[in-house]
């Protein structure tokens, strides 16, 4: 879901996310990996179609190489996030938020506010919550966009170049606002 300009038409917002049932994860076999592998190459190669197309990141052989380096400290944070997903988020059926970003030029003129509310008027139409994780310096972004702190944690992680790091950071829930 994103937050296209008007005039030139580019990206200036996204949200990713996805639909995860606590149920289905628990018994999630290998074919459902690879359905769930093959979705996710269907959606990057749909993306370089997409007139708005790849974040640089992902288009520029140099900066996707640079990317890739560090597939090996992303290791580090994405295992405790699902641990803390699996025993701090909602139990039923939720929408979890994995990817908040706006354009660098367009961050503080509310086009990330605008995504995300988007995001949660569509989660309030179908009666579903959504969860994230997010550092310490966005807990209040998401607390005026209907989010609740459920647990505050410390990301660390070790790496040759950056030495050990520690951050601390939010799991956050919204519930869907019921329509009058």
């Amino acid at each position: 879901m994103g937050i296209k300009d008007e005039e030139d038409g580019s990206l200036k917002s996204l949200v990713i996310f996805r639909e995860y049932d606590p149920a289905k994860e628990k018994r999630h076999s290998l074919l459902d990996k690879i359905r769930d592998f093959v979705t996710s190459f269907r959606a990057y190669f749909s993306m370089k179609g997409d007139p708005v197309g790849l974040p640089k990141i992902l288009d520029d052989p140099l900066l996707n190489k640079k990317f890739q380096s560090s597939s090996t400290v992303a290791q580090q944070i994405v295992e405790p996030m699902h641990k803390w997903h699996t025993q701090y988020a909602p139990q039923q059926k939720h929408w979890y938020v994995a990817i908040v970003a706006s354009d660098i030029d367009c961050q503080g003129k509310g086009y990330g506010k605008k995504v995300i509310d988007l995001l949660g008027q569509a989660a309030d139409q179908i009666g579903i919550a959504c969860y994230l994780e997010c550092p310490d310096y966005n807990r209040k972004f998401y607390e005026k966009c209907g989010y609740t702190a459920t647990k505050a944690t410390t990301m660390s992680l070790s790496d040759p170049t950056l030495g050990d790091l520690s951050s601390p950071g939010y799991l956050m829930t919204r519930e869907p606002k019921k329509s009058s």
